[in-house]
């Protein structure tokens, strides 16, 4: 072939910047986070202190009847006991969830108040019980 047909070779003239591909506008959505199943497991273990709470409230009411002051009192440590383990499984669930990246915080943040309130109920009806305890055991020593 001879020199004539041949493609003269481009060559970028030294010193001058290299042209940069332009970015193209794109539409900039937030991504949306995946699901949290500990999350949503938080949440349900929340909720369910509330409903074991008036199960609970039915079996007291029914132990009431009975007259019986000592199985009134075991029925309600009961319920303090499993209400105090399930708060502290939801808070749990909750913090484990709500510190995975890329996932849902709501359900963790709703499980982790519902376990915080019932686990500060619990303390309360508690501290309730034993401050009665000892009222009731200064008193008659008078």
């Amino acid at each position: 072939m001879s020199d004539e047909y041949r493609q003269p070779e481009y060559r970028q003239p030294q010193g001058e910047p290299q042209p940069q591909p332009q970015p193209q506008p794109h539409d900039y959505r937030p991504a949306k986070p995946g699901r949290n199943p500990l999350g949503l497991a938080s949440l349900l273990v929340g909720a369910a202190i509330s409903l074991l709470g008036l199960l609970f409230l039915v079996i007291q009411a029914a132990v009431i009847t009975t007259a019986d002051a000592q199985a009134l009192g075991a029925v309600s440590a009961v319920n303090g006991v499993l209400s105090g383990l399930l708060a502290i499984a939801a808070i749990v669930l909750g913090i484990v969830a709500i510190t995975r990246p890329g996932l849902s915080k709501t359900f963790a943040a709703a499980g982790i108040a519902l376990g915080a309130a019932a686990l500060v109920s619990v303390i309360g009806s508690f501290s309730y019980g034993l401050l009665v305890q000892f009222l009731y055991s200064f008193s008659s020593s008078f």
